[in-house]
């Protein structure tokens, strides 16, 4: 009885350090121009670039120095993606096309100078990569281009219309070679199931609360797997995340509080639990985590002016960047310091969920999840700590399991489920009633 008192006192001391936001830690690093940043894609702990109005710049050693490279035409960039450490691609705001560079940044050049305008670059693997794009001329489809080399050409292989200016493609992500998903201004979220070539409507996310517009504009989507996935934009008053855990067959849209003041430009999800977003405008969060999917957020820089880009690394290792030269970088996730942030993926991932029908008579069912394989207990015991009933004793590879519990010969209470594996313990509540 003592040792299950101390294993819940355990676990409710973890929840309530993790909930503490002075832990959170992101610090600022000295960037030695006033360029507004744009984007920030980092390929190793200490290589990366940022792309600003004015110029690419590299760096080789965590921020701490700063090389400028590549001459911007078009005065900003919403498509950069760095596919290794010599090789990355981009394309600004002036249509003069993508630009590649294989050696590093050392020399940069124009590889396809077709008359688009870019907003998100996704690359499969070091060949198969894909853009979202916009036409010059019209506002009323989305285009997505394929190249084969890893951007060395490029080729369109779709053309979707937008009824009503719903706007041109903003984001893509593909999480294989056949299935991706792309997102328009205006919200309305597409799926290709054939490598896309063709495209079918899902749901429009985009939808404002407010009387006074028809709509939030999108402006980045992401899946982590077939199932899982996030759309994120947003005006000033209105910051949306809407989620999916079906591929998007159905998906749930909040309006975040107290973050509606935020504009949401990039959400960076490292799996399906654990990711960021960042965003700018006047004022509420500009930088948030959530640990549990997308279903709560904690804002990590709540007194900053705004972030236009992030990239992750892993778990604990990221930048963030903004205007008038602003860098930040974590080297714990953002938070809390106190805890093991690898914990804290691992409790993301390996879950244990509320029992179902709860109260129940006689029987329940009890839903849990773990990342990778484990030998997992799953234990019953009554209100005084005494041990009930075992489900489960063995190992298991990583997935989701439900399991029944039968309270046969049991009185009416409160009882106790813990599962225990390798990643932590976890523990509920639930309640027999005859």
């Amino acid at each position: 009885m003592q040792t299950f008192k101390l294993k819940i006192l355990s676990f409710i001391v973890i929840i309530l350090i993790y909930s503490d936001h002075s832990y959170c830690q992101w610090n600022q690093i000295t960037f030695p121009y006033n360029d507004n940043l744009r984007m920030v894609r980092f390929v190793s702990e200490n290589l990366g670039w940022v792309i600003g109005d004015d110029y690419v710049y590299k760096t080789i050693d965590g921020g701490d120095n700063w090389q400028t490279q590549d001459a911007l035409m078009g005065g900003g960039c919403e498509a950069f993606f760095a596919i290794d450490t010599l090789t990355a691609i981009y394309a600004d705001h002036s249509l003069r096309g993508i630009r590649r560079t294989s050696d590093g940044g050392a020399t940069w050049s124009t590889v396809n100078n077709d008359a688009y305008y870019y907003y998100e670059f996704n690359f499969i693997n070091d060949d198969l990569g894909f853009a979202a794009c916009g036409s010059a001329s019209s506002i009323d489809s989305g285009f997505v281009r394929r190249s084969l080399d890893g951007g060395k050409h490029w080729a369109t292989i779709a053309s979707v219309y937008f009824p009503n200016a719903a706007y041109d493609f903003d984001g893509i992500s593909f999480v294989d070679s056949l299935n991706g998903w792309a997102v328009s201004y205006k919200g309305w979220v597409y799926n290709t199931t054939d490598g896309g070539f063709t495209w079918s409507f899902q749901d429009s996310v985009g939808r404002s609360n407010s009387p006074e517009r028809e709509f939030v504009p999108c402006r980045d989507i992401q899946f982590t797997s077939l199932d899982s996935g996030w759309v994120v934009g947003g005006f000033a008053g209105e910051a949306l995340v809407a989620k999916t855990t079906d591929g998007g067959q159905l998906w749930f849209s909040e309006i975040l509080m107290p973050f509606s003041l935020c504009s949401i430009r990039e959400i960076e999800m490292i799996n399906s639990q654990v990711g960021w977003f960042a965003g700018a405008n006047n004022g509420g969060a500009m930088l948030a985590k959530t640990i549990d999917g997308g279903n709560t957020w904690v804002d990590q820089l709540p007194s900053q002016g705004g972030f236009n880009s992030i990239s992750m690394i892993n778990s604990n290792i990221g930048y963030a960047v903004g205007d008038n030269g602003r860098i930040y970088k974590t080297i714990n996730g953002g938070g809390p310091t106190g805890v093991n942030e690898h914990f804290i993926q691992a409790l993301a991932s390996f879950q244990l969920e509320q029992n179902y029908p709860n109260p129940f008579n006689p029987e329940t069912i009890i839903e849990f999840s773990i990342p990778e394989n484990s030998f997992v207990s799953l234990t019953i015991y009554d209100v005084l700590g005494n041990e009930v009933k075992t489900l489960v004793n063995q190992e298991k590879p990583a997935g989701i399991y439900q399991v029944s519990f039968y309270a046969k010969g049991l009185s009416s209470g409160i009882y106790f489920y813990e599962l225990k594996s390798k990643f932590s313990t976890l523990i509920k509540k639930m309640i027999l009633l005859r």
